[in-house]
């Protein structure tokens, strides 16, 4: 069960940090698949035909379109990842740390509020940790007993 959990943890991290690499990987390999076949398919025409006229010419074409399907392939995982990673806002990285640590940005509304609320005592719930006068942790609550049986 947990092993389950784990493989199933693993391939969702990996699909959300390389989900374009993924999904450009698998379309660069259908596509040179693709190429292949049609080629493959044209040889053997021309072959029953006898007429292989057009055979060295279609092999030009088969490499072409493999290196245009591969530069096309490095730019989108490459030169667009570049783009589009550093395009995110100021504003929407806050909002992502707002909604985590549940913080607001100041606006005019707050900050007036802020102000009619400073004449109002704010509750504070460490106050009362900073007026004992001795502090005590666990450890000290442990050994206290002990001391007493001595």
């Amino acid at each position: 069960m947990m092993n389950q959990i784990f493989r199933l943890t693993f391939v969702t991290f990996v699909w959300k940090k390389y989900k374009r690499v993924i999904i450009s990987l698998v379309a660069l390999l259908f596509s040179l698949w693709m190429i292949e076949q049609i080629h493959q398919d044209f040889v053997q025409y021309s072959q029953l035909n006898n007429d292989t006229s057009y055979l060295a010419v279609s092999f030009i074409i088969k490499w072409v379109v493999f290196l245009l399907a591969a530069g096309l392939f490095i730019f989108v995982n490459t030169i667009l990842k570049t783009k589009t990673s550093p395009s995110k806002k100021p504003s929407q990285i806050r909002s992502k740390k707002r909604f985590f640590y549940k913080t607001s940005s100041p606006d005019k509304t707050s900050l007036s509020k802020a102000a009619d609320d400073s004449s109002k005592p704010q509750s504070d719930p460490f106050d009362a940790i900073r007026s004992k006068t001795k502090l005590r942790s666990k450890a000290d609550l442990v050994l206290e007993p002990d001391k007493k049986k001595q």
